[in-house]
């Protein structure tokens, strides 16, 4: 069966909706032509009854709207569609999910934690050769999943609930933060790491995926978020990572938002992104981290096998 020429694959998550177009070039591997992300904030307000709000559902709607025409226009056919930490822990996600169908006619597939972190990891591994001992993170707005792999064996896979959005809502109340709000902040993701975390003896690699990981490069190069290629590859130094951690942390909301590289609707949620990272990257010992833009976007077109 001969690969169709281009391939549309859209990512519902915590914080953003994604769209990645791809197809075949002379080499016949797949290729970028078309990258968008709204952020639609599914995750905002979901509270201990994990109920999505109709207006984050809309604004998830009218994103896939502006998608479908952009794919029809392309021709692509039907995307590969999935959701993952907002939408599988939310308690009407089934609603959502039907709301989904009827406004575009496509199916919604809600991937587990593990499903999640296999997929970036496919994903990130396309172009990274000679690889060795890779451990991927990718931070997402309600979970951070970890892919662990030996020459392209998958060893480990882990989803904790580790994300941005839900840690902002848990732990962050004031404007800019309180010491102590960033002590309990702190406290909590290196206990929950300690407990939870797999163990990797050895690492000769660390990826890192996700929201987080690419705005934390975009501020790092102090490149816009309509550059996005510049921040595939990208090396993060962990000193670095502290550093926009604690300048966050010592800057209102309001002038957060204006920053190069940050987009003012995820800038509410940057700093309990980059406080994940950064724990993450002290409790496996590593000073730096390579920034990957393929992830599962593309991981689910490869899994399709075309």
């Amino acid at each position: 069966m001969s690969a169709p020429p281009r391939v549309a694959s859209i990512d519902i998550g915590t914080n953003s909706t994604r769209l990645l177009i791809v197809e075949k070039d002379d080499q016949a591997r797949w290729a970028p032509i078309l990258y968008q992300e709204r952020m639609t904030l599914l995750g905002e307000g979901l509270g201990d009854d994990q109920f999505l709000s109709s207006a984050a559902c809309n604004r998830v709607l009218d994103a896939l709207s502006q998608y479908q025409q952009i794919i029809e226009d392309l021709h692509c056919g039907v995307p590969l569609l999935f959701a993952t930490s907002a939408t599988r822990d939310a308690s009407n996600r089934f609603t959502f999910l039907r709301s989904i169908t009827e406004r575009t006619g496509w199916i919604c597939r809600v991937l587990s934690g593990e499903e999640e972190g296999r997929l970036s990891l496919q994903g990130a591994l396309y172009d990274i050769e000679n690889h060795g001992n890779i451990l991927l993170c990718d931070i997402g707005g309600g979970s951070t999943e970890f892919t662990s792999t030996r020459t392209d064996r998958q060893i480990i896979c882990r989803s904790l609930d580790l994300g941005s959005s839900r840690l902002t809502r848990q732990f962050i109340a004031s404007d800019p933060p309180t010491p102590v709000e960033l002590q309990n902040l702190t406290h909590y993701i290196q206990e929950y790491l300690r407990l939870s975390a797999p163990h990797v003896p050895v690492i000769d690699l660390m990826v890192a995926t996700g929201g987080t990981a690419f705005t934390l490069a975009l501020m790092d190069l102090k490149k816009s978020i309509s550059e996005p290629a510049a921040v595939h590859h990208h090396l993060l130094y962990l000193k670095h990572i502290q550093a926009l951690r604690d300048a966050i942390a010592a800057t209102p909301l309001a002038e957060r938002k204006t920053w190069i590289g940050l987009h003012p609707d995820r800038a509410h949620v940057i700093l309990a992104g980059a406080a994940i990272l950064v724990e993450i990257l002290e409790f496996y010992h590593q000073s730096t981290v390579l920034i990957s833009l393929k992830d599962l976007l593309l991981g689910i077109v490869l899994e399709q096998g075309l």
